[in-house]
């Protein structure tokens, strides 16, 4: 079923608003965990500012959205289509403002996977060089990319957009540096379950099996990279279920991400 760019967008905050809770939910708990885990070290200190930023950011971005939606929809009921006429304006405060949130969401949620693919592998460096370069490298084509909502016009396709065209290239750029940060984080905790089992006395059950996969799936944040390449796919095709998409991936994809600390 094809939707349309006010449908994508307003069934993107129902769900966005649905994983908010799901969301909010596991932050809660994770700040019980943190705080009986309390310590004065580098990565407890790292984890909790984390934790507190993608809060602030994810509330933000769900804000912005609720008055983005109300002025979409209620703001200019006399004008005919005006849901569209709003959501085809890219160059607008709320835009960029929704666009800033999501592009530092983005980055501090990167910056967390690359820390901790470093802390998996035992603070290698070597090992976190690649995932780093290419977070400079999102950072740089972040800026990039909403810039160029400057030059946007009214009533553009996304897609045929500047903003549209240099966005595949950040998306494309995250994805690379999550798929490598998740293959990496994800043979390791394999790695390191084959040696303990190794030490077993009994067989490991079949359950036992499928639990190690499913760990290794939240560990590794490997939703997130699902997500991501959803996202692109409807980018690339013009589909305005990319729409869609973009409002969930701030609650969602997160939610992966908060899961696996």
């Amino acid at each position: 079923m094809a939707f349309d760019m006010p449908e994508s967008n307003l069934l993107g905050f129902i769900f966005e608003a649905l994983f908010y809770g799901a969301y909010v939910f596991v932050f809660i708990e994770h700040m019980r965990v943190l705080y009986r885990k309390r310590s004065k070290t580098w990565s407890y200190l790292y984890f909790q500012a984390t934790s507190f930023l993608l809060f602030v950011l994810i509330t933000a971005h769900m804000v912005v959205d609720i008055a983005r939606a109300m002025r979409a929809f209620t703001g200019d009921m006399g004008t005919p289509n005006s849901p569209m006429t709003y959501f085809e304006e890219f160059n607008t405060l709320d835009s960029r403002l929704r666009t800033g949130i999501y592009d530092a969401v983005t980055l501090v949620s990167d910056l967390f996977l690359v820390y901790r693919c470093f802390i998996v592998w035992g603070s290698n460096y070597f090992v976190a060089l690649v995932p780093f370069l290419l977070f400079v490298a999102d950072i740089v084509i972040a800026a990039w990319a909403t810039d160029s909502l400057n030059k946007t016009r009214s009533g553009d396709h996304f897609s045929m957009t500047l903003v549209g065209l240099r966005a595949k290239y950040m998306f494309i750029v995250t994805l690379a540096l999550n798929l490598l940060c998740t293959v990496l984080i994800a043979y390791r905790i394999w790695y390191i379950q084959r040696q303990v089992a190794g030490y077993c006395v009994h067989s490991v059950h079949p359950q036992q099996k499928l639990s190690n996969v499913i760990i290794i799936i939240i560990e590794s944040a490997a939703i997130y990279s699902g997500i991501l390449i959803a996202l692109i796919v409807t980018d690339v095709t013009g589909s305005p279920s990319f729409f869609m998409l973009l409002n969930l991936v701030g609650s969602a994809c997160f939610l992966a991400i908060d899961s696996s600390y």
